[in-house]
């Protein structure tokens, strides 16, 4: 709900004067939302949805920067692949939240698969790190992108 994230935002902000940022978590891929596509990982469902939620948070923050969270694709149960056309997906996304005001996306290297728990998710599908490789090349100087997930080593 965009008037409820607004009224939050702005309490938050005013209350906590040192906040630098604000992060809205479309990543997580919890099963237990009953179908619902206004919170998680199914906010990337729906590109406007979540650009209105950015601009909400942009606009009640009073410049707090405006991260989002969110995974390279999001399927209710598939475990294909991703393509070409995933990856406009996701761009065209991030071009949408970054339009309404995200300044840092944090990509998640795995797709969410949304029949499946958030443990298994941490496991699979497959990791696409050339997807983020990708969108950090396509939007440098634009969006700061943040890889996230898989990372078990420095080397």
């Amino acid at each position: 709900d965009v008037s409820k994230l607004d009224s939050c935002v702005r309490v938050a902000s005013q209350n906590f004067p040192n906040l630098k940022e604000i992060n809205l978590n479309c990543g997580c891929p919890a099963i237990d939302t009953g179908g619902a596509a206004t919170y998680g990982a199914s906010l990337m469902k729906d590109a406007s949805l979540t650009a209105k939620l950015v601009e909400s948070i942009s606009s009640a923050s009073n410049n707090i920067d405006v991260s989002v969270k969110c995974r390279i694709g999001v399927f209710d149960d598939d475990l294909r692949s991703l393509d070409e056309t995933d990856y406009e997906y996701l761009s065209n996304y991030i071009s949408a939240i970054h339009d309404a005001g995200a300044n840092h996306v944090i990509l998640h290297a795995r797709p969410a698969i949304l029949s499946l728990s958030p443990l298994k998710n941490r496991n699979v599908p497959t990791l696409g790190y050339d997807f983020v490789n990708r969108i950090a090349s396509d939007f440098d100087g634009k969006v700061r992108i943040t890889m996230n997930g898989g990372i078990t080593s420095l080397s």
